[in-house]
């Protein structure tokens, strides 16, 4: 919510300050990777996707609307870009999907040009490449989150 109320970042700025919080959350914080795994009931991803567009998307619709006013993102739909934005990152980019890490990091890319062409460049170079180092920890908690461990040594 601080978010909000920063006035020395664009909108654009502050999600992309945003969306490497969301990741970092989810692979430090226990509760949220036993949520993972529990998304795989159909009935958790229903009350999932249901939080994200009720709780998370209107956030994000803030920031793009935001964005759009400071001139630094040009979305012309900030509704739908923000409910597509908390699916891909808080789903598909997250071991909801179990990947490899090459996988995961394709799915930021893809994420990426999808946002840019919505008039969102909310991940640049230097996110992208946190995502990239991301995509091997998300990997290993996908792994753990089916029960699996990596084989030491």
């Amino acid at each position: 919510r601080e978010l909000l109320l920063d006035r020395e970042h664009t909108g654009l700025e502050k999600l992309r300050g945003f969306f490497p919080r969301a990741i970092d959350r989810f692979l430090h914080c226990a509760e949220d990777r036993l949520f993972a795994r529990l998304l795989m009931e159909t009935n958790m991803l229903a009350l999932r996707l249901q939080s994200l567009t009720e709780q998370t998307a209107p956030f994000y619709e803030k920031l793009i609307i935001e964005g759009n006013r400071d001139g630094s993102m040009r979305v012309e739909n900030p509704k739908a870009a923000a409910q597509l934005a908390a699916v891909l990152l808080n789903i598909w980019c997250m071991p909801v999907i179990p990947g490899t890490a090459q996988e995961y990091y394709e799915r930021f890319v893809l994420m990426r040009s999808q946002l840019e062409a919505l008039g969102a460049p909310v991940i640049d170079d230097e996110l992208l490449e946190q995502c990239r180092r991301f995509s091997c920890e998300l990997e290993a908690a996908a792994l753990r989150s089916l029960g699996y461990r990596r084989e030491e040594g």
